[in-house]
């Protein structure tokens, strides 16, 4: 266990930060190996007996894959990193790492010597996104064909309306030939 571990998470108030949420949460060291977790990420495992594990043995490989990517990213940026991972259960989770820093006095220089990794279900945010933009290109369509439909429709009537109105202002303009007209209109 590393001298964050023996130092800090006796703390109480660094324990609570793991179990009173509502997120997997799990420390891991450099290489993967989970030096502590909420009793959320325990659950999930079915397992109490996860500290000192390393995520490989825990999880998919594809998934591990995804997760060291997170873990060498926040390692090498020392910078907070998420991403959405789908696991073999078709079940996505938001991951996000956060790095943790142990301050060298020696080199007064601060290095990323663990990573907390939070999660988070995300699977029925990501269908309601996919129905969202599957609605969303529905209803372009449809405003597609709508816009079609006037177009057509606007020169159908416009065509008629036109001599119409051609033929109503001559009406209105030579008032001597209005029967003339009639007699044309009634054929």
């Amino acid at each position: 266990m590393s001298e964050l571990c023996k130092r800090d998470l006796g703390c109480p108030f660094i324990k609570s930060i793991f179990n009173n949420s509502d997120m997997y949460s799990v420390l891991v060291d450099k290489s993967g190996v989970v030096e502590y977790c909420s009793e959320k990420f325990k659950l999930f495992f079915n397992n109490t007996d996860i500290i000192g594990k390393k995520l490989i043995d825990l999880i998919s490989y594809d998934a591990y894959e995804q997760i060291r990517k997170v873990i060498l990213e926040v390692i090498f940026t020392s910078k907070q990193v998420e991403k959405d991972i789908l696991f073999k259960d078709n079940m996505t989770y938001k991951i996000i790492g956060y790095p943790i820093f142990l301050f060298n006095s020696i080199v007064h220089d601060h290095q990323v010597n663990n990573v907390v990794l939070t999660a988070f279900n995300i699977t029925s945010n990501k269908k309601l996104q996919r129905e969202n933009e599957e609605l969303r290109k529905k209803l372009e369509q449809s405003n597609s064909i709508k816009s079609i439909f006037l177009s057509n429709i606007s020169h159908e009537l416009r065509t008629p309306m036109n001599a119409i109105i051609g033929f109503s202002d001559i009406l209105l303009t030579d008032k001597s030939q209005v029967d003339r007209f009639i007699k044309t209109i009634n054929l």
